[in-house]
Formats: structure tokens, C-alpha cells, sequence
């Protein structure tokens, strides 16, 4: 089909060369659109609810530049740098206009993908241009150039880089490294000055933003080396070998020069391995591996091969395993083919150099995670344009002396884009949820401890399938992991669902473990605390706390359950400037202005503690709780109306039926301070008609059980550093 499409336009009616270019964006658009139509409403997944749904930054309310501004500091972590601002402003952009919606970040995702896949078609259509090819090659540009972006759109290894919202970073900076390069090879074309000069610019500025999406567009330049030295110069002279040697070796010293600049020093790459389960070397030897099995990925890209995750076994040595050895080989083997090919195969050359070379940031020894699909994205830009031209090459040999083989290889090309683009429909389906993208990993990675621990947290989280998580936690923790943190969170998340079932003495020991695991695990303590006070261990809560606030002073929650503890001990002007810190920290927590409220009632600043109820009120209009509060409050005050008005409110949110039960609950969950409803208890019971006689007393609000005690490995910061992929 594609081969009809490039004979008829190089026939007598072909079309100028915008009209060609339209007809190919038309066919790689429709093509796209069609392979990734039942991606539109892939649920949010993994890493999308930290960088995106729940990263405040990103929720803007206007697109003023001031607004604006702030989106190219969205990272996560609360990082006070830029940190790829130009993917968190469109995240930033698609929140203003669609709210949480997927549909609308899916379609951008598409256009990114669309569009990359189209600047790859115009870029291979400018290298025929270049000396090297223009002089010696006699393939069909066009077809080369539409089957070179077709068979890399269409493959089903790029969904997890398209389908995966949170990958805009990956697809975006793709899209400006091939935008860059674009322009730098029509720049080394151009004969005037001033448009060589205004394209040079473009490049610079393409490889500006293409870095702020994402790291590994650092590469750049290293690229740009490859498409002289092997388009634009003839390296069989030994002075061009020569100084592709010398600009070679300045690149490397840059680029240490940035690596001091970004990371405080030159080995600030290796700042990750204290929390990884392997070391550089080791990397380096799984990567060789890994590396291959991306190739085998790319040229056999079946659904069943594809996964978010996948068990790797860590390569201790050249021989263990045994697969590590023929693995170096290979890639040496191939990097050497790459090299010699440069004068006499440029096209097979630019696509192995290519591949490998912007491999080196995320495949060697930066102690990133070890596999992930979607670093193929970049690296396999032109990998299939080799496979194209000899595609090319088959079918204009035998259009003219075997017209059954001629048909043959046509049908073979049409049968290969349908099977990638159905490939790629079926991959999609499996991230509709997450719930099933997890049991797809489990399944083919049952190794993993973190396909246990997210398909756990779905079953718990989502479903409250307390006994299947259970048991999907304490199957992974018998495994290993790539970091130390990944037996920290599935502890944690086991004693979250101890302590929702009010099991304190497990909770605790288990986030005893978890600390164990990891002590710089500063949410642990935090939990600890919270269940000792539920077990009426207090002292032991101040000491769990007092471990980890020197060292996480600005913490919410340790401050507010630390200000709790003060409270119980009597000491609430004390408490005052604990809840006054959290606040400080995070001015929306309603919890800690309502115990702010309840510090001043007990210090007799009555009025001061009625504004701070009322503050927590705007923070959180649904709680009955602080409707008690204020209703006790203004009891003191005998301003019966406030009173009636607040315990309507109180009786509503609660429901009359569950009156009485949610004051046993109170009672049962809030001990440190008497807060007696002599008063407001025969109001009550005048209301709704009943309250038994054995309720005298509701005591001091003591913490609510938080939401966000379970967690998923992707959804703190805290767990997923170190990492360019946020992952």
C-alpha cells in the first residue's frame, strides 16, 4: 500500500513536495489514531496520581504568566530548581482546560506522537539529501522515510510511553531531540548564511526544551556527531577520524562539567546506589541483557512480551548468569559492525550508533531502575529506517523480475504495519485500569515484589480485599527487590490494614519492621506514633516521634500528633506551637487548626478557639466533629441559637440513625482530653428522639485514622528518587 502511495507521487501528476508531506502526516495520523483509539480512556496509573492528580502545582486556576511560572517547579519531591518544566506545563495546561480527565491528557499524548513520528519521516527524507546518501544511494526516499516513521509508530513497545500519561516527558523530549536534529541537518544543507545561522539557533533552543521534558535528551550533541561524521563527512580520511575523536573527547569533558553542575560533582550519577540492591558494575553487566532484550522487544513486539515490569536477574559477573557473557558480546559486537559501517552502510551505521548512544544515560551505570519499555522511545527513532531501505531495495529488485515475489513483499510490508498497529490496540487494552495492568505485570513478572505490592494496594485501596492483599503482600516480601524501599512500603501498607481493622499491637510491630527495613522512612514513625497512642502508650509515642522531628522538622503530621501528645500530657500552650508550625507547613490541614481550637478552649481563650473551629470548618465542611466543637464552644457562651444551628449541622452529616454510634466511636477513638457533653447531650437527645443513658462523656478529639496510610510504591516522592524516569 505505502509503496502504491510513493509510486503514484513519483509519478508525472506528483504533487510538490508540501503536498507529499501532507499526504504522509494524513497517513501516520489516521494510522495513530486508529491503534490508540481505545487508549482514550486509560485510567490515571502508577506515578501519574504524584506528578500529576495530586502534585499541587500542576492545578491551576488561571494561565496567568505568574501561574504559569510555577509549573516549571512541579516536581514532586518540592525540588526549589526547574525540573522538566516543559512537560509539567502542559500537564499544568491539560489540567486547566479538562480538569482530571483523561481524555484530554490521552489526546495530547497522541499529537505528541503523532507529530514525532512525522518529524522522523521529514528527518529521514533530509538525510537522502546529505553527501554520503545523495551520491550513492538510489532508494526511494519517501517510502523509505514513510515506512521508517510508520513501523516505529505503529510498534506496540511505544504504548507504554504513549498510553502512560505520566511518559509525556519521554515523548515530548523525543519529539524536540528530533526537532533539533531536523534542524540541523536542512541547517547543513542551507547555503545562505542567515538561515544556517537562524536553524543552528533552532537546534540549540529544540535541545533546551527537549532536556527540560526529560534528562536523556542530554544526548543531543552526541547525536549530532554521528549525523556529521557519517552523512556530511568521509571518514576513510584519517584527519576526520581525527577530530571526531578530539570533538568526541571535548563532549565527554562537557558533559562531566554539567554532571558537576547538576549534581555537585562528577560521580553525583552514583548518588542512588545507597538505596539500590546493586552495584555500578553490576548494573553495567545486567544492562548488556537488558539491552538485548529491548532488540528482541522492538523486532518481536507480541503483547505477551510487553510488560510495566520485568523479572531481571541482577549479573554478578561475566559468567553468572551465563547469559551476561553472550549478551557483552553482542552489544560490542554490534557498536564495532556500527563503527566500520560508517563509510560503506551509513543507514544500518546511523541506526546501530544511534540506538546505543542514547542508551548511555539510562542503560549503563546511573543507578536508575534496571528495565523500563519506554527508554526505547528515543533510542529506537531510526531503527527501523535500515529495515525500510532494504525493504526498498527487495521490492524495486523485484518489480521488475518477479512480479508474484514483488506482490508478495508488498503484502508482507501491509501485513507487518497491520500486525504492529493490532499489536499495539491489544497492548492498550491492558491499561484501561489499574487494577488489570497490575495483574498483566504480576503475571509476567511474578518475581517482582513490586507487582505484588501494587496489585496488593489495588485489592486494599480500591477494594477493600483486606485477606487478598494480605496475602499478595507476604507472598512479594519473600522476594527480592531493586531498591530498599520496595519491602519498606509493602510493611507499611500490611500495618495500615492491621491498624484499619484496629489491630494496634501488629500495626506496630510491622511498622517497627518497616523502619528496620528503612529508618529514613519518615512516614513510618509517623504511623508508629499514631497507633502507640491508639494503644494508650503515649510516653513510647512522644519517643517514636522525637526520633525522626530533628531530622524532618517541617513535617504536618509529626508536628499535629506531636502537638496531640501535648495536649494529653496537659501542656497545651506548648501544643500551641506545634499546631502553629504544622499549619505554617500546610495551611489547609483542618485537623491541626481544630486541635489549635481545642488548645486555646483548654488555655480559656474561648473566642480565639471558636475562630479556628470554624477555620477547620472551611477546610473540611463535612466533619461532625468540629460541629460538636463548635456547638460545645457556643454552649459556654449560652448562645442557644449557635448551639441549636451547629447540632442540626452535627445530626445531618452524621445521619439520625448513627447518632449514638458515632458518639460510642468518639468516645472510643478521642481520650486525652475531657471534653464533657453534660450540656449538649440532652439537646441531642431531644432531637432526634433517643440517646442511651450510659453515653455521659465524649472525650478529647484524638487523631481520625489519615487516608493516605497505605501507599503505592509510585505515590510518594520519597520512594522513587534517584530515577529519571520518576519511576
Amino acid at each position: 500500500m505505502i509503496k502504491f502511495l510513493s509510486a503514484d507521487l513519483q509519478s508525472k501528476k506528483n504533487p510538490g513536495r508540501h503536498s507529499r508531506w501532507g499526504i504522509a502526516l494524513c497517513i501516520l495520523t489516521v494510522l495513530i489514531s486508529l491503534i490508540y483509539s481505545n487508549s482514550f480512556h486509560a485510567s490515571w496509573h502508577f506515578d501519574d496520581y504524584e506528578n500529576v492528580v495530586s502534585n499541587p502545582r500542576i492545578q491551576i486556576k488561571d494561565i496567568q504568566p505568574s501561574t504559569l511560572w510555577q509549573t516549571f517547579f512541579a516536581s514532586p519531591e518540592g525540588k526549589r530548581k526547574p525540573f522538566r518544566s516543559a512537560a509539567y506545563l502542559s500537564f499544568a495546561l491539560n489540567a486547566y482546560f479538562g480538569g482530571k480527565d483523561v481524555v484530554g491528557y490521552h489526546a495530547v499524548n497522541i499529537a505528541v506522537h503523532v507529530a514525532t513520528a512525522f518529524l522522523i519521516f521529514i528527518t529521514v527524507l533530509k538525510l537522502f539529501a546529505t553527501p554520503q546518501l545523495a551520491r550513492r544511494s538510489n532508494s526511494d526516499a519517501f517510502f523509505v522515510a514513510l515506512l521508517t516513521a510508520t513501523l516505529w509508530a505503529a510498534n506496540p513497545i511505544q504504548t507504554q510511553a504513549v498510553t502512560y500519561i505520566v511518559q509525556r516527558m519521554t515523548s515530548m523530549a523525543a519529539m524536540f531531540y528530533i526537532m533539533g536534529l531536523y534542524c540541523y541537518i536542512v541547517a547543513r544543507l542551507a547555503r545562505a548564511p542567515k538561515i544556517r545561522i537562524s536553524l543552528f539557533i533552532g537546534c540549540g533552543c529544540c535541545y533546551f526544551l527537549a532536556i527540560m521534558c526529560k534528562e536523556n535528551a542530554a544526548l543531543l550533541p552526541l547525536s549530532l556527531l554521528l549525523v556529521e561524521f557519517i552523512f556530511f563527512r568521509d571518514c576513510r580520511d584519517l584527519r576526520e577520524i581525527r577530530l571526531l575523536v578530539l570533538l568526541l573527547a571535548t563532549t565527554a569533558v562537557a558533559v562531566i562539567a554539567l554532571g558537576t553542575v547538576a549534581f555537585g560533582n562528577p560521580f553525583g550519577f552514583l548518588n542512588g546506589y545507597p538505596n539500590r540492591t546493586f552495584t555500578p558494575l553490576q548494573r553495567l553487566l545486567t544492562e548488556s541483557r537488558v539491552l538485548v532484550q529491548y532488540l528482541s522487544q522492538i523486532f518481536y513486539p507480541v503483547p505477551t512480551r510487553l510488560s510495566l515490569y520485568h523479572d531481571v536477574t541482577v549479573s554478578k559477573s561475566l559468567l553468572h548468569p551465563w547469559t551476561t557473557l553472550p549478551s557483552f558480546l553482542i552489544i560490542l559486537s554490534l557498536i564495532g559492525l556500527g563503527l566500520k559501517w560508517m563509510t560503506t552502510r551509513p543507514l544500518l551505521s546511523f541506526a546501530v550508533l544511534f540506538f546505543f548512544v542514547n542508551h548511555l544515560i539510562e542503560s549503563t551505570v546511573i543507578g536508575l531502575e534496571l528495565v523500563f519499555e519506554h527508554r526505547n522511545y528515543l533510542p529506537s527513532l531510526f531503527i527501523f529506517m535500515p529495515v525500510a531501505a532494504g525493504i526498498d531495495r527487495l521490492v524495486r529488485h523485484y518489480g521488475s523480475s518477479n512480479i508474484l515475489m514483488h506482490r508478495v513483499l508488498v503484502s508482507g510490508v501491509v501485513f507487518l504495519i497491520v500486525g504492529f498497529g493490532t499489536g499495539t490496540f491489544i497492548r492498550n487494552q491492558v491499561w484501561a485500569n489499574e487494577k488489570m495492568l497490575w495483574e498483566d505485570t504480576l503475571e509476567k513478572a511474578p518475581n517482582s515484589i513490586r507487582a505484588h505490592h501494587e496489585l496488593a494496594y489495588q485489592y486494599y485501596e480500591k477494594n477493600g480485599n483486606y485477606e487478598a492483599a494480605l496475602f499478595l503482600y507476604h507472598r512479594g516480601l519473600k522476594l527480592g527487590g531493586q531498591n530498599v524501599y520496595e519491602k519498606t512500603l509493602s510493611l507499611n501498607n500490611i500495618a495500615s490494614i492491621h491498624f484499619t481493622r484496629g489491630e494496634y499491637a501488629k500495626a506496630e510491630n510491622y511498622w517497627k519492621e518497616a523502619i528496620a527495613s528503612y529508618p529514613k522512612y519518615k512516614q513510618a514513625y509517623y504511623r508508629l506514633a499514631l497507633t502507640q497512642t491508639r494503644m494508650g502508650e503515649w510516653n513510647k509515642a512522644a519517643e517514636t516521634l522525637a526520633a525522626i522531628i530533628d531530622r524532618e522538622p517541617f513535617d504536618p503530621n509529626c508536628l499535629r500528633l506531636n502537638g496531640i501528645i501535648l495536649l494529653q500530657e496537659n501542656k497545651p500552650e506548648v501544643a500551641i506551637g506545634y499546631f502553629r508550625k504544622s499549619i505554617k507547613v500546610n495551611p489547609h490541614d483542618w485537623q491541626s487548626l481544630m486541635y489549635l481550637g481545642v488548645a486555646f478552649s483548654m488555655t480559656g481563650h474561648a473566642e480565639k478557639a471558636y475562630r479556628f473551629f470554624r477555620m477547620a470548618e472551611a477546610e473540611r465542611p463535612k466533619e461532625p466533629l468540629i460541629q460538636l466543637l463548635l456547638a460545645k464552644n457556643r454552649f459556654m457562651f449560652a448562645d442557644d441559637t449557635a448551639v441549636q444551628s451547629h447540632l442540626d449541622e452535627f445530626i445531618a452529616r452524621v445521619g439520625r440513625r448513627h447518632v449514638e454510634k458515632y458518639l460510642n466511636r468518639v468516645s472510643r477513638h478521642y481520650e486525652s482530653i475531657n471534653f464533657s457533653l453534660t450540656g449538649l447531650r440532652p439537646l441531642i437527645a431531644k432531637k432526634i428522639g433517643y440517646i442511651t443513658g450510659n453515653l455521659q462523656h465524649v472525650s478529647k478529639p484524638r487523631q481520625d485514622l489519615p487516608n493516605d496510610l497505605p501507599e503505592s510504591s509510585g505515590a510518594n516522592g520519597s520512594h522513587t528518587t534517584n530515577d529519571t524516569d520518576g519511576t
